[in-house]
């Protein structure tokens, strides 16, 4: 578990590797994780434009997505206000393979633990990725796909091949809790802008 309540964890996990050479793009839901990683990544690479994607696939409950979407608009507004230059880009994902979500029993019709869903964000992410760019994935220790991490690496390393490009994944949270994500989100001012957050217990 890194140590310190303001600690930036994109700062403390990329500070050695290059990060000059391509874009740094985030799968940006609204959510506590990617939040927390925005903020990071904004606060690490000041100056520097940070690229956001977020996706509506047929299986998002509407009412979700819509919230979703109005979390992160505020979120984009609050960091425009700190001076930080960020792009987003959202797409509707629509594919006769991508079962619609079952409005009557409110169930996913993926089976999450398995890791389908993510395979299809980050593959549908890549056809916008340009050579060089690091693709930011909020995979957290205790996620119900976190075990699919080796697999999920291999899907990006398959689709730069095929693409002809070089980009890398990142998942600067793969070894860290929800209980630490919210509680920075507190110690950094920024919980009230992420969707669906539990209040940690000791706060």
């Amino acid at each position: 578990m890194l140590k310190g309540n303001t600690v930036n964890i994109i700062k403390h996990l990329y500070k050695n590797e290059n990060n000059d050479d391509g874009r740094h793009v985030l799968l940006y839901s609204g959510g506590c994780d990617s939040t927390l990683i925005l903020y990071d990544l904004c606060e690490a690479f000041r100056g520097s434009v940070i690229y956001l994607i977020s996706m509506n696939f047929p299986w998002l409950h509407e009412i979700k997505y819509k919230t979703e979407r109005g979390y992160r608009l505020r979120f984009l507004k609050f960091l425009k206000s700190k001076g930080h230059t960020v792009i987003p880009l959202e797409i509707n994902v629509y594919h006769k393979y991508y079962p619609e979500f079952d409005e009557e029993s409110e169930k996913f019709p993926f089976n999450v633990q398995s890791g389908t869903q993510a395979v299809a964000w980050i593959t549908n992410a890549c056809t916008f990725l340009e050579n060089h760019d690091k693709l930011y994935f909020g995979l957290t220790a205790h996620d119900s796909h976190a075990t699919s991490l080796p697999y999920l690496q291999n899907v990006i390393e398959q689709m730069a091949l095929a693409t002809h490009r070089s980009f890398t994944l990142r998942t600067p949270l793969d070894r860290i809790d929800k209980h630490y994500i919210i509680a920075r989100l507190f110690d950094k001012e920024i919980y009230q802008y992420a969707w669906f957050c539990e209040n940690p217990s000791g706060i």
